[in-house]
This record gives structure tokens, C-alpha cells and sequence, in this order.
């Protein structure tokens, strides 16, 4: 008997419904780092800053850089030094 991994592979609705899934993820955890960026130049801690967006502070610092090109906490020493 065939897996999952065959019978998902194998439906063009199973496949369509995973990127449409895998799309909204993206932009939702896009949504959360520019709010994250926004709230970075504020004085509060970066673990509050992540719950507040509803992130882990690992997942901000893993997702951050990426994002922006910098870790957060150095983003936030950039811009108190550049204010």
C-alpha cells in the first residue's frame, strides 16, 4: 500500500492546498518580523518583543536576519546610534 507521501504527491488538490498553506505561513511570519522590526527601536527586551508579535525569541532571531540582512539585536544598536 502506497504512503501518504504518494497519495499527496500524486493530487493536484493536496499539492495546491500545501502551497496555499505554505504561502499564507509566510506572509503571516512576514507580517510578524516587520511588526518585530517596528517595535526593535523601542526600549523593550527582544524576548518581549517577539511574544508581542507572536513569535518564539528563538524563531525572531532565526528569522530576522534573513528578513533584514542583520541579527535583531544589532539592527537595534544600528538605529539607537543612527537616532
Amino acid at each position: 500500500m502506497p504512503s501518504c507521501n504518494v497519495f499527496a504527491t500524486c493530487s493536484p488538490a493536496s499539492s495546491e492546498a500545501g502551497r496555499r498553506r505554505f504561502a499564507a505561513g509566510a506572509f503571516v511570519e512576514m507580517v510578524r518580523l516587520e511588526a518585530a522590526r517596528t517595535l526593535i527601536s523601542e526600549e523593550m527586551p527582544l524576548k518581549t518583543i517577539a511574544a508581542k508579535v507572536g513569535l518564539t525569541p528563538i524563531r525572531l532571531n532565526r528569522a530576522f536576519e534573513p528578513q533584514f540582512g542583520v541579527a535583531p539585536r544589532l539592527f537595534r544598536d544600528m538605529h539607537r546610534k543612527a537616532a
